[in-house]
């Protein structure tokens, strides 16, 4: 069974960039464009991973995660976050989430994606 990735970003080039790759490495993608409609989207599926924007409009990376932490079913789902500028905050407010910088990298945001599945699988075994 393919793992599922939820995609969360306002930017349209880098959501359909990464899920061109994602896809490519056999992946299945979900995609929203800020927290809101991540909550939408969650409401139907839960994926393996989430990766967030950290700055969004409607709903931030910081206040989607926020919320996730609210619904036991999805608090559980690991989360690699994705930022331009925001990189001494994260370490300082989620130090244990991986980060990749934006422009972003697929190389680096795939490798930071299976690195934390890998930790999922081994925590579950």
């Amino acid at each position: 069974m393919k793992s599922t990735v939820l995609i969360v970003d306002d930017d349209p080039v880098a959501r359909r960039r990464l899920c061109t790759r994602l896809e490519s490495e056999g992946f299945r993608t979900l995609v929203a464009a800020n927290g809101r409609e991540a909550l939408s989207v969650l409401e139907d599926q839960l994926p393996s991973l989430i990766m967030i924007d950290l700055a969004m409009p409607v709903m931030d990376g910081w206040k989607l995660m926020q919320a996730l932490r609210c619904y036991e079913e999805l608090a559980s789902i690991p989360i690699v976050l994705m930022s331009e500028g925001e990189g001494q905050d994260v370490a300082a407010q989620a130090p244990q989430i991986p980060l990749v910088r934006k422009p972003l990298d697929r190389d680096e945001a795939f490798e930071a994606l299976r690195f934390t599945l890998s930790r999922l699988t081994a925590s579950a075994a």
